[in-house]
């Protein structure tokens, strides 16, 4: 079985990307085979706008292979089973071959839900005890999952397992197939990986992450039917309250049974991350309410996110990982009416020993009677300019060829 999945972008210093995509292998499985199986995710990454970037090369790493004698998908390493797998110096970051492409809006929008945990100190470990959900306004739409206490006390384990069960119990039967959490990628997504791949098979749990390694995405692949949890802060990087407040979702909303549902009104209390709260009825009252409160205000604010990113611009938000995707999709859609080529390793190469940045110099100016000029968007107008972008002939030196007669780079 795999175990990490990561590309090397090039450049200095070279960035890795881990997919943590896990495949079942045999011992005669190619690299080409295996690649087979990831290179929709890994295609998926580079189209929702991680990186155009060149791929410098796929490192693999496995486990459970000591005693598979596979030369075509692994090499040993001072004790570590890694795999380099070369490729050509292209990108399918478009699916579409070099270049970046044009791409059509989005026809109608997706159904989502929301989720929030809540955890709590036992014993010196942050534990969840509560898993609130939303999938609409009303609240018979939304649901809370609280932890058995009594049982929290003997065996924390159990007790959160039993937890875990309810909720995925419950969203697999409500096919909330797309579900939003306010920062899956540095708090939600490590309880939750850690629970699906405790209840489920691990080869139906992948999750995509970055070079911090925080989530992007968590997926399961359950009964030919693929549910998967996004990170809302991506895509609006503040917090809950200021979410809330930014798409006017700070005011009660009246439901069909007349019941409050209040946006992010109340703020957590410490009180909340110890266990003497299950003694105070009034307390715990407040935090259930508390609880189920984040999954309701963040379903209240994306939905109508989700409205006005469709009406303006026919994108739908569940179709993208981030803010820089959203705003590329955009461009992509609505701006961009013809591909933006993109260069093979060795021309790019060639071509960015030409790039600069600014000067960053600090001067303490004076003069008098002078004029004083600046040259404002100069990157802008050049790109409006024709630019090479297809290496067609390549000279060793420039005699006699007339620069007035030349397009192209010139080191």
């Amino acid at each position: 079985m795999f175990k990490d999945f990561t590309i090397s972008i090039g450049g200095s210093p070279s960035l890795e990307y881990n997919f943590h995509h896990n495949v079942l292998i045999t011992p005669t499985t190619t690299f080409n085979e295996y690649f087979n199986e990831v290179s929709e995710v890994v295609n998926n990454k580079l189209e929702h706008g991680y990186s155009y970037e060149v791929i410098e090369y796929y490192k693999v790493k496995v486990w459970n292979m000591d005693l598979m004698k596979n030369s075509k998908i692994k090499l040993y390493n001072k004790g570590k089973i890694d795999f380099l797998g070369y490729r050509n110096f292209s990108t399918s970051a478009c699916n579409l071959g070099l270049n970046i492409s044009p791409i059509n809006v989005d026809k109608s929008t997706n159904n989502f839900a929301t989720m929030d945990i809540e955890t709590m100190d036992i014993k010196g470990i942050q534990t969840p005890v509560a898993i609130s959900t939303c999938n609409g306004f009303k609240l018979n739409d939304s649901k809370i999952f609280i932890i058995d206490h009594i049982l929290l006390k003997t065996d924390s384990e159990l007790a959160v397992n039993n937890l875990w069960k309810q909720y995925f119990d419950y969203i697999i039967k409500n096919n909330n197939n797309l579900i939003f959490a306010h920062n899956l990628g540095s708090f939600d997504g490590y309880f939750l990986y850690k629970a699906l791949v405790n209840h489920f098979d691990p080869i139906i749990v992948n999750c995509l992450i970055d070079e911090s390694k925080s989530f992007i995405s968590v997926s399961l692949n359950i009964n030919n039917n693929i549910i998967v949890w996004k990170d809302s802060i991506r895509i609006f990087p503040m917090s809950l309250d200021k979410l809330c407040k930014l798409f006017g979702c700070s005011a009660p909303l009246r439901s069909a049974s007349s019941e409050s549902l209040e946006g992010k009104l109340s703020n957590y209390d410490i009180r909340f991350n110890d266990i003497s709260l299950f003694n105070s009825a009034k307390l715990w009252g407040n935090f259930k309410k508390y609880a189920l409160q984040d999954a309701i205000s963040l379903y209240q604010a994306l939905i109508t996110a989700q409205a006005i990113y469709f009406n303006n611009y026919n994108i739908d938000i569940t179709s993208i990982f981030s803010s820089p995707t959203l705003s590329l999709k955009i461009f992509r859609s609505k701006f961009l009416n013809y591909p933006i080529p993109i260069l093979f390793k060795g021309v790019d190469e060639f071509v960015r020993q030409g790039y600069f940045g600014g000067g960053t110099d600090f001067y303490k100016a004076y003069a008098t009677k002078i004029k004083y000029y600046d040259i404002n968007s100069l990157y802008p107008n050049a790109m409006k300019n024709d630019m090479p972008f297809e290496l067609l002939k390549y000279h060793k030196n420039m005699f006699g060829i007339k620069l007035e007669n030349f397009f192209g780079d010139i080191e």
